[in-house]
């Protein structure tokens, strides 16, 4: 194909008479208008094609100075016109490297001629004009810019008389925007994409990855760096990536003053489409200000965890006791004692003894060990691994047992003084007369915690929306696992109970009475099948038989499945999930009325200065000391040649 060639076809095509005056131009990304005049003009159509991988350039057509209502196009891919590259004769070492598509491509059309409309008003106007300098490589400044008009030149106007301007105007019909003037050549030396530019800052950046955050709160400034560079070529700065991911959760969420107010269609919202929902929100009477709110969803009070949530200020014992009354409420109505297990916390155990006095309460023994390490000033692993032994005792004589080697380990006084203030059948496995399921630690909480470490950081109406997400997919996702058990046990629980069946192999059975068996192995424990126990008491402490136990229900030829509780069946297990939490649709949310009016305030807090901090402060008891070789003793410890007291 040549020019003549496509002369003919254009006129052939639009039925043109050899009488017409006739002017084709076509445009490329950063040369919006290029006649074709002759063969060497049509030659260098395909050379900017195939610099810009472009298959096909549309051509307009002018006849008679007045431009035709059609247009054609010529297929860079089909013409047998054939440009030379040196790269077809060069081996593949030192070939020039393929050129990477880039997303912001097409930032290079946002401006493109006069009369050109922006439905978006001069907002989308003011956020194009940016994009499109970033991606030819030019800088511009503003001369006018305001409500009605916009008027920019290029920044090197004033140096090398660069002539390249655009100017707009807003009309108030259609509330639309439009290029009035435009001189889109520059004149201007190093007009070039680069890497960087001043231009490439976080409001720019953040209409790239407001889709990510959307559903993936949990990028991080980082991520948003290396997305800049692998997909749209550019180079931003951390602080740009951070400013940027702080503005995009804004712009899904809205800001934090706003969010607080968004809390009042949230409840209607979740109540409409999840009867049984339980909300509690309290602003201060004078200043309708945000004080706290709780939170249950039905699915959750029914069966799942978390059971509730607490939005406040701060763990005081204010804020428990309001927690814990409205966890009481919503109990009371069900009929259900809960085991409780905490951190023993000061604040909570105040409240909690106030308002739930007769539901058991647990101590958890991670945190009691971190406690009891403070007192030693750092962790000691000898007298924690002897305090655990002490906590998981099961029995009065090996709590006595164990008492006495901690006590002779550690600091007879320090151990006293720690265990004084704390019942035994709060923290000890011997004394609890409860059923806690051989739960130990409050490691439930703790992951929930950190499942929801990313959503505590936003503002509460997002922060309460996307834990509603993670909620709703984790219990579709277990009840479609839950569905496909065929086991009467869940899956984990089957694999206990084949385990410990595999064991009672070892035992001597010795028969007694009615229900009673004596088990003789290494030691001998006497069973109970009528009562569940045994003299061991893991089966009391962990609901669940252990080999012992099973030995004597085989010898008693009875079912094993009578004796487990039945929370570890999979038919109990998956009645957790019948009450779907159901989806919320925010379509019509800026047209729906709240049923109260007044706006809610976000609270007064004080910022305090530096760098807010995400993760807790570690007590001394939680972080293990590095360990260092003696230069004395040469063994590894926490002393040094100076404080050593190893004999030699």
């Amino acid at each position: 194909m040549n020019y003549a060639y496509l002369f003919e076809y254009i006129c052939e095509r639009f039925r043109l008479s050899a009488t017409d005056v006739i002017e084709l131009h076509y445009s490329l990304p950063g040369c919006p208008f290029s006649i074709l005049h002759n063969d060497n003009d049509f030659q260098m159509l395909f050379i900017g094609a195939k610099i810009y991988n472009l298959d096909c350039v549309e051509i307009i057509v002018e006849k008679n100075s007045e431009r035709c209502s059609k247009r054609t196009s010529v297929s860079c891919e089909d013409s047998c016109f054939e440009v030379l590259d040196e790269d077809d004769y060069l081996t593949e070492g030192y070939r020039s490297e393929v050129s990477k598509p880039y997303l912001s491509r097409e930032w290079g059309s946002y401006i493109q001629c006069e009369g050109q409309q922006f439905r978006g008003g001069a907002s989308e106007f003011r956020d194009k004009l940016p994009k499109y300098a970033i991606e030819v490589g030019f800088t511009f400044v503003y001369t006018r810019n305001d409500w009605y008009r916009i008027h920019a030149v290029c920044s090197n106007m004033g140096t090398e008389n660069c002539e390249w301007h655009v100017a707009g105007y807003s009309e108030s019909l259609d509330g639309c925007f439009y290029i009035d003037s435009l001189n889109n050549v520059h004149t201007c030396k190093g007009v070039l994409r680069q890497k960087k530019h001043v231009r490439l800052g976080s409001k720019v950046v953040k209409t790239c990855i407001q889709e990510d955050i959307s559903y993936n709160m949990s990028l991080k400034p980082r991520d948003i760096q290396i997305k800049m560079q692998s997909a749209y070529g550019f180079e931003i700065s951390y602080k740009v990536a951070w400013k940027a991911n702080q503005s995009a959760r804004d712009m899904i969420y809205e800001s934090k003053a706003e969010s607080f107010n968004m809390l009042s269609w949230f409840r209607e919202a979740v109540l409409a489409s999840n009867p049984g929902f339980v909300f509690v929100l309290e602003v201060h009477p004078d200043t309708n200000q945000f004080h706290r709110l709780f939170i249950a969803y039905a699915c959750c009070s029914e069966g799942c965890f978390p059971l509730a949530m607490c939005v406040c200020d701060s763990e005081t014992e204010d804020n428990w006791c309001f927690f814990f009354r409205h966890l009481k409420d919503l109990l009371e109505s069900q009929g259900r004692v809960v085991t409780f297990m905490s951190d023993h916390g000061n604040g909570l155990l105040g409240s909690f003894s106030m308002v739930l006095p007769g539901h058991p309460h647990l101590f958890c023994y991670m945190h009691l060990s971190a406690n009891l390490m403070n007192r030693y000033g750092g962790v000691s692993a000898t007298v924690k691994n002897k305090f655990f032994e002490l906590a998981y005792a099961s029995s009065p004589a090996q709590y006595r047992l164990h008492l006495r080697k901690l006590r002779e380990i550690g600091d007879a006084k320090i151990i006293d003084d720690f265990l004084k203030d704390m019942p035994l059948e709060n923290w000890c496995r011997a004394f609890f007369r409860g059923s806690r399921y051989g739960i130990m630690a409050n490691s439930m909480a703790e992951s929930y915690n950190a499942w929801f470490a990313e959503e505590r950081e936003m503002p509460a109406y997002g922060m309460l929306d996307q834990t509603r997400i993670k909620l709703m997919n984790q219990m579709g996702e277990k009840r479609d696992e839950a569905q496909l058990w065929t086991t009467p046990l869940t899956p984990k629980m089957q694999d206990r109970l084949k385990e410990h069946m595999d064991a009672t192999s070892q035992f001597n059975m010795v028969y007694s009475t009615t229900n009673i068996y004596e088990v003789r192995g290494k030691y001998s424990h006497v069973v109970d099948l009528g009562i569940c126990s045994y003299t061991c008491r893991k089966w009391e402490i962990e609901c669940f038989p252990c080999s012992h136990a099973l030995a004597a229900i085989q010898a008693a030829s009875k079912d094993v499945y009578v004796f487990v509780d039945p929370h570890y069946f999979a038919d109990y297990c998956k009645k957790c999930y019948d009450v779907p939490l159901f989806p919320l649709s925010n379509a019509d949310m800026a047209s729906v009325e709240s049923a109260n009016d007044e706006f809610i305030h976000p609270p007064h807090v004080k910022r305090p200065p530096g760098r807010p901090k995400k993760k807790r402060f570690q007590s001394s008891g939680e972080t293990q000391k590095k360990l260092i070789r003696c230069g004395r003793c040469q063994k590894l410890g926490n002393h040094n040649k100076a404080t050593c007291t190893e004999p030699l």
